[in-house]
């Protein structure tokens, strides 16, 4: 099973993972200077099917984060680390509320 990433570059942000469960994340953003310029908190989702995109394939369980469409339901950008910790915490609370 492929997991989410620790660390990656996104639009010019070295964006590192800080924290996580089994259904959120929240990454740290920083700038080409080193300086944290926001925090990310995204919503965990799994292939629910084997995907093929040319020679790349996505297998059943395998992680990814949302996409770009998917922002302010499935990931949210916040300005500092207590609100990105509250909202990681809002997040998983409304997800383990679902499948219970």
């Amino acid at each position: 099973m492929k997991t989410i990433r620790q660390q990656f570059t996104r639009q010019g942000y070295l964006t590192s993972l800080m924290e996580r469960n089994s259904v959120c994340a929240i990454y740290e953003c920083k700038d080409v200077s080193s300086r944290v310029v926001h925090f990310e908190v995204v919503r965990i989702k799994t292939h629910q099917a084997v995907r093929r995109f040319g020679d790349y394939t996505c297998n059943i369980g395998d992680e990814y984060l949302p996409s770009t469409n998917e922002w302010g339901t499935h990931g949210w950008t916040l300005p500092n680390y207590e609100m990105a910790k509250q909202k990681f915490d809002e997040v998983t609370e409304q997800v383990i509320s679902r499948l219970n």
